[in-house]
Formats: structure tokens, C-alpha cells, sequence
């Protein structure tokens, strides 16, 4: 189960990828931690496990660059 974050909400832009077959974090328990972050993106991809960077690599590089996107837009 995912830890709880304590303190003020997270209110920058944040990205939680899972994997949907991941059997060591799994992927339910992470939907807890959106309260905290509320700008975030939260996407489980399908066909990865835990290494879903290396099994899921295009979806991986195209959330994690929406993501920088959003850093760098500062808004």
C-alpha cells in the first residue's frame, strides 16, 4: 500500500505512472495519493510491470514529456 504524504497538498505539476501487472507496488493503492497531488497526472498502462520504463517505453516517454512540459510552463 502506498505511504500517505503528510503535509500541504503537492500543488505543482506531478506524474504517477504504474503498471497495471506490477505485483511488487501494484497500481490500485496510488489512486491515495491524488488528494495530495492535485495538478497530477495519473496514468496505469497496460502490458508493463514494475519496469514499465523499459516495457512500455514510448507511453512512458510521452507522459514523462507532457509532464516536463508542464514543469517548464510554471503557470
Amino acid at each position: 500500500m502506498a505511504r500517505l504524504p503528510h503535509g500541504a497538498p503537492f500543488d505543482r505539476p506531478a506524474l504517477i505512472l504504474t503498471g497495471r501487472q506490477d505485483h511488487v507496488t501494484g497500481y490500485q493503492d496510488q489512486f491515495a495519493l491524488l488528494p495530495h497531488y492535485p495538478r497530477a497526472s495519473f496514468a496505469v498502462l497496460d502490458v508493463a510491470g514494475h519496469n514499465l520504463h523499459i516495457e512500455q517505453a514510448g507511453l512512458f516517454a510521452a507522459h514523462l514529456g507532457e509532464w516536463l512540459d508542464r514543469v517548464e510552463a510554471r503557470d
